[in-house]
């Protein structure tokens, strides 16, 4: 019922601007620095589910890098005032590495896929399409693919590697807020360019993991990713 209301309303805006003038259609995509945030820990398939959340700590969180790439359909309302939606496929995730006594350090790495559609408000300064620009506003996400992979060796043993399908650890549906501010230039009559920095902003717990331990409550889990963003425009 959500999905068939969510196309319904794009049918209808995608139906809307192909009949008024300020429409433009065009392709975008970026690499972001992404993210899960209070993931101590998350998925890790070595004692996830202690009670003794100390015995628990990861050695190191870190950052990756995931592409996104999307299509992009707007409509200027004014000069300076439009609405854009798009329809991206990304990436998001992270890394870590985990000391344990049965297996030594574990590297693990946790990536995920998304079909993203968020619906901005986006103002513009400048004239005749060049200048700065700022948009954001909701989107929604629906999980694609999710997999936790995770190397370990104790020093006596070969390396072993377990790959993990986590998608049904994970809540299929992220609501959360896309933001981007950059700076957009016509490079022809009909033809726009833009260059920018965008930062998607999940606010959906994604742990969908289980328990029958007592007391135990998974940690709340939230996507994130800043990156580099570049756009192109016809304009009709």
């Amino acid at each position: 019922m959500k999905k068939s209301f969510l196309f319904v309303i794009i049918a209808t805006f995608f139906s809307f601007t192909t009949q008024a003038q300020g429409l433009f259609i065009g392709i975008q995509g970026g690499l972001h620095n992404v993210w899960l945030n209070n993931t101590n820990p998350l998925w890790s398939t070595v004692d996830s589910l202690s009670k003794d959340k100390s015995k628990d700590k990861l050695s190191s969180v870190g950052n990756v890098f995931k592409g996104g790439i999307g299509l992009q359909v707007g409509f200027d309302l004014t000069k300076h005032v439009g609405i854009v939606a798009e329809l991206n496929y990304l990436g998001q995730g992270y890394k870590y590495q985990d000391s344990t006594i049965s297996k030594g350090i574990i590297n693990g790495e946790y990536s995920s896929t998304y079909i993203q559609i968020p619906v901005m408000l986006k103002l513009t300064s400048g004239k005749d399409g060049n200048g700065i620009f700022i948009m954001g506003g909701p989107n929604y996400s629906l999980l694609q693919s999710a997999n936790l992979t995770e190397s370990s060796s104790s020093g006596k043993f070969p390396t072993t590697t377990t790959d993990l399908n986590s998608k049904n650890y994970i809540v299929k549906q992220d609501v959360g807020i896309t933001a981007a501010i950059g700076i957009q230039f016509k490079a022809a009559e009909h033809f726009q360019f833009t260059f920018g920095f965008k930062g998607i902003f999940g606010l959906t717990d994604l742990n969908n993991i289980k328990s029958s331990a007592k007391d135990f409550t998974a940690p709340k889990v939230n996507n994130g990713s800043i990156g580099i963003n570049l756009g192109f425009a016809y304009h009709f």
